[in-house]
Parts: structure tokens; C-alpha cells; sequence
């Protein structure tokens, strides 16, 4: 597989990066791998190295993402790491898509995948506009509560 890098996907190349050499995956084998789906100019060896020495040294935000927080004047807010309070697939999306789904059978798991896609496009930007906003006040909510769950 050769996909085409646009320069925005480079920080997807640093999370594989990442988590390949946090399992202790040898740079050579990262770059290989990386290769195999991206192609062959995807990143040198000399750069796999480089982020692998950053990542072990401590690295784990990149500068695009601190220069987002500041431009948008975001604070961060610390809770756990996974919260259902704040998973809004799990309180909107899966509820609305298991209900358009019902009753629906499946030849195999690439029908599947073809049939929630089509449905994931269909939906309106307001679909997850309203998603966003309603998450606005579960974080408030999360955090008033000291990060303890709520149900409703």
C-alpha cells in the first residue's frame, strides 16, 4: 500500500513513531514499516531516529499542538484519562447510530464498515455541532464534580 503524505499527516508518522518505539521496536524496523504503508519517501531513517531519541527523552507534545492551545487561549483541563462523562460517542453518536442500524443484517464486515461510513458522512455538520456544545457542559459538569461520574 502507498498512500499519499500531505505535510498535515506528518504528525500521524510521530505517533506511530511513538508508540512503535515504545514498544521497544528498533528505529530500522519503524522505518520499514512505515514504508509499507506510506512509501518509500515517507521520512529517513536519520528523522525515524531523531523522533525515537525525542519520544525517549521525554517528548509528548509536539509544538503544533501548544501553538493551538495558545492561539485559541485553551486551558487545559486535567481529568481521567478515560471518562464517560466526556466520551461523546458514547452518550450521542452510538445510541442514534444503533437505532438507524436496528434490524439491519450484515454479509460480511466490509458491508458493515461500507454501510456506518455512508452513514457517518450522511450526517450534518449540526449533528456534531450540537455534540461539541453539549460536551461544553459535561466537562463543566465533570469538573465541578471533582472528575466522579455522572450519570445524567
Amino acid at each position: 500500500m502507498d498512500l499519499a503524505l500531505a505535510s498535515s499527516a506528518r504528525c500521524e508518522l510521530r505517533s506511530l513513531i511513538r508508540f512503535l518505539s515504545e514498544i521497544n521496536i528498533p528505529p530500522v524496523e519503524i522505518l520499514s514499516q512505515l514504508c509499507e504503508i506510506y512509501g518509500d519517501k515517507c521520512m529517513s531513517i536519520q528523522h525515524v531516529r531523531k523522533w525515537c531519541r525525542e519520544f525517549k527523552n521525554g517528548l509528548s507534545n509536539t509544538n503544533a499542538t501548544n501553538e493551538l492551545i495558545a492561539k485559541f487561549e485553551w486551558s487545559i483541563v486535567k481529568h481521567p484519562p478515560y471518562s464517560l462523562d466526556l466520551a461523546p460517542s458514547h452518550y450521542y453518536l452510538f445510541p442514534v447510530m444503533k437505532k438507524h442500524l436496528d434490524g439491519t443484517h450484515f454479509g460480511d464486515r466490509e458491508e458493515l464498515e461500507e454501510t456506518v461510513l455512508r452513514y457517518l458522512r450522511g450526517l450534518a455538520a449540526d449533528f456534531f455541532d450540537s455534540d461539541i456544545q453539549k460536551l461544553v457542559h459535561r466537562v463543566q459538569k465533570c469538573v465541578e464534580l471533582s472528575g466522579d461520574y455522572v450519570e445524567k
